[in-house]
């Protein structure tokens, strides 16, 4: 639960924060989440069970100002959604910092 907390204190701080990933609204796995969607409405979103896309949206919240916390359940799926995840890694400096990627990839 101490993850939990770090994630709530997070949020609390920073309106702008968002947390995402597989089944995040009920709990997400091994319920870290849990609790979460009931005191941020609107800003712990369930995404369907692929990476690319959740990396995709974290990169595309992250460029309009948001600060995605994205959750993969487990780091064998990061093969994945790899070539979104080095998009990610890489964009802001092929793209000269004009397109920077502010987030958290969270894998247990």
């Amino acid at each position: 639960k101490h993850m939990t907390r770090v994630i709530e204190e997070v949020m609390e701080n920073d309106p702008k924060v968002v947390y995402i990933g597989e089944d995040v609204e009920h709990g997400g796995y091994y319920l870290v989440s849990d609790g979460l969607v009931n005191k941020f409405p609107g800003r712990v979103i369930d995404f369907p069970p692929d990476e690319t896309t959740l990396l995709g949206c974290a990169m595309g919240f992250s460029q309009n100002g948001l600060v995605p916390i994205c959750e993969i359940p487990y780091s064998k799926y990061l093969d994945c959604g790899a070539d979104m995840f080095y998009e990610l890694a890489i964009s802001n400096w092929l793209t000269n910092k004009q397109c920077p990627n502010g987030m958290v990839v969270r894998v247990q």
